[in-house]
């Protein structure tokens, strides 16, 4: 079958060979009409007739019909191919950050490539994270203590900045040496994600645009609330890859032997019967230490969108007083380790608690009310007898001030906290 270029010259060539002669007409009205409409009058020196003509017109509309239809098949066929093979969205481009500067992450030094910061474009629109978010960001992470950035340094732990998980997943899936492993584009990711390689790259990755989408819903796209939290919270998750790559510290057997006992003392051994020489709590008592732990504050639509119960007040709130919790957290067996595994779900496993509790150790507990208010609350809470994960905090705090697990003595060690000594692997 002929190609469309060749079917349209086909037709044109056609229209010339059968265009007829114009007869000529040597009345004054009919030569002033056809120099009006711009045509050419011609002598007919083989004498055709009007008969010739129309047979002449006939098959000319004849061949202008099939040869039509076959340029029709031939668009048609050249559409299809167009179609069915769809343009692929282009990846993000990413670009350094600190190209002159030698301040991790923000560390280029004046050499192509050796920078661990890097904002990303939309490659279509051009749109990206802007200026002053960019420095409020990578500000952030630069005031990470000295022995953490060492360590993410030496691991050679990047950052990346994007609009949105989408423009993520595009750049990783696109890119190389990324492309390699399907670890780096992911759909759970809210406002950032850490990811390791089997190969040790480690990369963490914050969004501009959070994406409340697992659980909400409607699901809700929200600018980021806190770059500062969610890059902490980002750099914890690399700090447990980059200590040991082949076995992070976020699940090791003793750490989480350590976590489990801390989610079980989260409840005081005397909440319902007399324990250790202490009488059972009252009535008053557990309310008071419920409402401590958990306060009057509303959830967040992050917590929300992190599978928190809005069981309780309007606003999913434990209590309604400092002394007074609502209805459903009366009862004696809503513990505090019952509540806290309606009001905090996703950070009751090992690696998301390593992550949340390295957040806390440096920044502190004080989470802005559209973050993470109740959450940080509660993993951050230094309420007597003992603090909320005193022993799973107790091993970050060695790690982000040593870079080795808790000593068997000093300040660090885990004796100095009241907590098992020989727990397993840190």
């Amino acid at each position: 079958m002929p190609d469309s270029h060749d079917v349209i010259r086909l037709i044109l060539n056609q229209a010339k060979l059968t265009k007829p002669h114009r007869q000529r007409n040597t009345s004054n009205q009919s030569k002033r009409q056809c120099r009006l409409a711009g045509c050419r009058l011609v002598e007919n020196p083989e004498g055709i007739t009007q008969t010739t003509i129309n047979h002449k017109v006939k098959n000319m509309k004849r061949t202008f019909k099939s040869l039509l239809a076959a340029a029709g098949l031939a668009c048609i066929g050249l559409g299809s191919l167009l179609t069915a093979t769809p343009a692929q969205a282009v990846p993000p481009i990413c670009f350094e950050q600190g190209l002159t500067l030698n301040n991790y992450p923000l560390d280029g030094n004046n050499v192509p490539g050796a920078t661990h910061a890097y904002r990303c474009n939309n490659a279509t629109t051009g749109v990206k994270p802007s200026d002053a978010r960019t420095q409020t960001l990578f500000s952030g992470l630069q005031a990470l203590p000295a022995n953490v950035k060492t360590k993410l340094k030496a691991q050679n732990v990047r950052y990346f900045y994007f609009n949105n998980r989408n423009e993520a997943n595009e750049f990783f899936a696109n890119t190389a040496p990324y492309s390699s492993y399907p670890v780096f584009a992911q759909s759970t990711g809210r406002c950032g994600y850490t990811a390791l390689s089997p190969s040790g790259l480690i990369v963490s990755s914050i969004y501009d645009n959070c994406y409340y989408d697992q659980i909400l819903n409607p699901p809700l796209v929200v600018v980021n609330p806190s770059l500062k939290r969610s890059s902490y919270h980002e750099s914890g998750h690399a700090f447990a890859f980059a200590l040991n790559p082949s076995s992070p510290r976020d699940r090791t057997t003793g750490f989480v032997f350590l976590f489990n006992g801390d989610k079980t003392i989260l409840t005081p051994a005397n909440w319902s019967a007399a324990s250790g020489g202490q009488a059972a709590m009252t009535q008053a008592q557990r309310y008071s230490y419920l409402c401590n732990m958990f306060s009057v504050t509303a959830l967040s639509n992050f917590e929300k969108e992190l599978g928190a119960n809005s069981a309780g007040g309007p606003s999913g709130q434990v209590c309604q007083t400092s002394t007074l919790p609502y209805a459903t957290y009366r009862p004696i067996a809503k513990t505090p380790t019952v509540v806290a595994g309606e009001k905090l779900p996703y950070f009751l496993t090992s690696p998301e608690l390593w992550a949340e509790a390295f957040l806390i150790t440096i920044d502190g507990a004080a989470s802005p009310s559209n973050v993470l208010p109740t959450v940080d609350r509660v993993i951050g809470l230094n309420q007597s007898p003992i603090r909320s994960f005193n022993c799973s905090r107790a091993v970050l705090e060695s790690y982000i001030n040593l870079l080795t697990p808790p000593p068997a003595t000093g300040p660090f060690s885990l004796a100095a906290k009241g907590c098992p000594t020989n727990p397993g692997p840190l």
